[in-house]
């Protein structure tokens, strides 16, 4: 068994960050196909039951479904029955049955640690048969996990290689945030990936040549309309992902080495891609993850210790990073020219200075807030 060379990582409300390790296996996949399936049967059911009775409710769940499912499913180990209704119910209130979550046939299983045993680099995981044991290596980047705290892991099954992968997560606490160092804005865009306050910039030609590549393929293939030409189409779209994935961490990693770095400021993007701004320009701001870049730069900052917030995106491009004057005609695509003061600079590193303003100016109006509180324990009321 060997590494396949991925890594995710999440934070969760106890303030540890959960990195997962994902790692090749000698397990025959046949063997678990049909737990896959039934697993995928009873994560329905208790999404129907949880929409039936509008409740997520573990406990109401396990009483009103369990002994069935034990029944219908006799070969199925109870601990996997309930990580079964654990990540049916979870996904129900994730999503506060606003759309209604469904398994397919061989998904991914939760595994608890009933269910899967981590000893060093020895793994023991329950089989339809019996337990399989065996031994895996760490690879150099992964060797502080090592020590991490072991927690749960999922068992999934790669289509294209015909092979059962097992992603384990493991804890690792949150490196104390730096007291002191640099803010930086960054702002992000299509031209420009990302545009940083103190002139860093990352240019976006590289991948709008690969998107213009890619866009020539589909449309050829896709007017072939054949079996053939629909598989194809399945391995551009996942080279695709794989490439923007592994573009994102090479920024976010070259944005979270910057020296001296305290914190890192973006523009709250969450509503961006429902805001109607013509087809053209919505087609370019979908035709990339820049949720994955926030994902993938914040974990690697809280990593080392470097704090990531939020600010108003509005009027970042039509203000004067220099005299805060304000206005449409400011900037004219890639140039920024203040009709007031007459400062000219790049349209977006003005923006990421804006940004980095923005914030600073946030924490002076806190700061004065508290200032000017009045003391209500001392006062006369």
């Amino acid at each position: 068994p060997s590494l396949v060379g991925s890594e995710m990582c999440i934070r969760d409300r106890y303030k540890t960050m959960i990195k997962t390790m994902s790692i090749k296996t000698p397990l025959n996949p046949e063997d678990y196909f049909l737990w896959f399936n039934q697993c995928a049967d009873m994560f329905n059911q208790y999404v129907d039951w949880a929409f039936k009775v509008k409740s997520y409710n573990k406990n109401k769940a396990h009483k009103e479904l369990y002994l069935n499912f034990r029944e219908k499913f006799p070969t199925i180990p109870s601990a996997l029955v309930q990580c079964v209704r654990d990540m049916a119910l979870e996904a129900v209130k994730r999503d506060k049955f606003k759309s209604k979550p469904k398994k397919k046939n061989n998904s991914s299983l939760r595994l608890n640690k009933c269910l899967i045993n981590l000893k060093g680099n020895s793994i023991s995981v329950i089989h339809p048969n019996k337990r399989i044991k065996f031994n895996f290596d760490y690879a150099d980047y992964f060797s502080n996990y090592k020590n991490a705290k072991f927690r749960s892991a999922t068992l999934q099954y790669k289509k294209t290689s015909h092979t059962v992968v097992l992603n384990l997560q493991f804890e690792f606490p949150d490196t104390p945030l730096k007291a002191e160092g640099e803010i930086i804005g960054i702002d992000r865009g299509i031209y420009n990936i990302v545009s940083c306050s103190n002139g860093l910039q990352i240019k976006g030609s590289q991948i709008r040549a690969r998107q213009r590549k890619d866009l020539f393929n589909k449309k050829n293939i896709q007017s072939k309309g054949t079996k053939s030409s629909k598989r194809k189409l399945k391995k551009l779209s996942g080279r695709y992902a794989r490439f923007s994935a592994n573009i994102n961490h090479c920024i976010s990693k070259q944005i979270v080495s910057i020296p001296n770095l305290k914190t890192i400021v973006f523009e709250n993007l969450k509503n961006i891609g429902k805001k109607r701004k013509g087809k053209k320009l919505n087609k370019w701001i979908h035709s990339w993850s820049f949720h994955q870049l926030q994902t993938f730069t914040e974990y690697k900052a809280l990593e080392k210790g470097i704090e990531v917030k939020y600010v108003d995106p509005r009027y970042t491009s039509q203000k004067c990073s220099r005299c805060g004057f304000r206005d449409k005609e400011n900037r004219n695509q890639h140039q920024f020219k203040c009709k007031h003061c007459g400062f000219k600079y790049d349209a977006d590193l003005n923006a990421a200075i804006n940004i980095k303003q923005n914030y600073i100016l946030s924490l002076t109006n806190k700061e004065q807030a508290v200032v000017n509180q009045p003391n209500v324990a001392n006062s006369n009321v």
